[in-house]
């Protein structure tokens, strides 16, 4: 049986751990917030861009390029300032790297952001919009930004189901350690 000042600094850190996964899903739920309000914007300028191709028609240009700058410079500006102000889901572990040692995952790999997939759609719908205004290409573009979304909703939906389901293993295993001391 540990001494009592291991037990105590185990049950302090699976506390501080506690914490730390807690915080992990507040930033994930935020984030799940960010994302969903660049979908429906992203989803408007998507369906302007698909109705002015398949009309063959450049009139509603002006109406695309309005929606994509709210996109471009309110939600994902806001997406990207909310990920560079990120504590907890940008680590994979709540220890600190100590005496030159790295830190340990605790439990399994736990996820980051990386929102490096939407960046290449993104510059190429900007030129697109700045340059050719070909809606052919920028209804590919666009394609490619949807699946680069939808890809990025698909994790963090997988993402908070196991930080849920890994909360309360931790919480269990907890309650089982103070239980049988």
């Amino acid at each position: 049986m540990p001494d009592d000042k291991e037990y105590l600094k185990a049950i302090l850190d699976g506390f501080i751990e506690v914490a730390f996964r807690a915080n992990r899903l507040r930033e994930w739920t935020v984030f799940d917030v960010r994302l969903y309000n660049l979908d429906i914007r992203f989803t408007e300028f998507h369906n302007e861009v698909r109705t002015a191709n398949d009309q063959g028609n450049n009139a509603n240009m002006p109406k695309i390029a309005d929606i994509w700058e709210r996109c471009s410079t309110i939600e994902i500006i806001d997406l990207q300032t909310f990920i560079s102000g990120v504590n907890y889901i940008n680590k994979t572990t709540w220890q600190e790297p100590g005496n030159g040692a790295a830190a340990q995952p605790v439990g399994a790999a736990l996820r980051t952001v990386d929102l490096s997939s939407l960046d290449q759609p993104l510059q190429k719908i900007d030129q697109e919009l700045m340059n050719g205004r070909s809606t052919k290409r920028l209804l590919e573009y666009s394609v490619l930004f949807r699946k680069a979304l939808n890809a990025q909703k698909s994790l963090r939906q997988q993402t908070i189901s196991d930080e849920i389901k890994d909360l309360c293993e931790l919480t269990i295993r907890l309650r089982a350690s103070v239980q049988n001391r």
